[in-house]
């Protein structure tokens, strides 16, 4: 929140522009009336890891009021092994079920982690892009977090890829050989020898 100045917002959404959420999380960040779950049947997105990410932009647009105080309510503890402090490479004998087909295109755990990330960020794309559809809100700012999300897989240049990714972002964001094409020139313009290492 360090940009805004306000305390106080009329939508949720307007917090969310002012400050340039476009990857928005929000599962420790703050506090909000359980009931609205219910009226707007929100939930996490199944099977997927950093499911706050669609969840917590969609509780913001959907919200009528919004405020934040400058003060620490809550003590967020930092686990070791948690989804976002991933270190082993070694693949574990038990893997979570979402994990599970992975396992035999991935000899790094890391790597393997990484890639189910950019999955979960297309799933999360589709949610928002949805919510956009469907509320009928056709809002640019939201078709714009949609696409940031879209854009991780693309800034990756990943050659793996057993869930298809490349196959969702083809249906669902318009142009995508020309953003595709222009990574990957990014993405050799700064690692020019890679280029050589590929064909190898």
């Amino acid at each position: 929140m360090q940009k805004s100045k306000k305390i106080f917002f009329n939508t949720g959404i307007e917090l969310l522009q002012e400050n340039n959420f476009f990857q928005f999380y929000f599962a420790w960040q703050g506090t909000f009336k359980a009931k609205i779950l219910n009226q707007y049947n929100l939930r996490f997105t199944h099977g997927i890891y950093h499911e706050d990410h669609d969840f917590g932009t969609i509780l913001f647009c959907l919200a009528k009021k919004v405020f934040y105080i400058n003060t620490t309510l809550m003590i967020y503890r930092i686990r070791k092994g948690s989804i976002t402090n991933i270190q082993n490479t070694l693949i574990p004998q038990k893997l979570p079920k979402y994990l599970e087909p992975l396992k035999e295109h991935f000899s790094n755990y890391k790597e393997l982690r990484e890639y189910f990330k950019l999955f979960c960020f297309t799933k999360i794309a589709e949610q928002i892009q949805n919510y956009n559809n469907k509320s009928k809100t056709n809002s640019f700012f939201l078709e714009k977090t949609s696409k940031e999300y879209m854009y991780n897989y693309l800034k990756e240049n990943k050659q793996k890829d057993p869930l298809n990714i490349r196959n969702i972002l083809q249906n669902k964001l318009k142009y995508f050989y020309l953003y595709n094409f222009l990574f990957k020139a990014r993405f050799y313009l700064r690692h020019p020898r890679k280029i050589f290492q590929d064909r190898t």
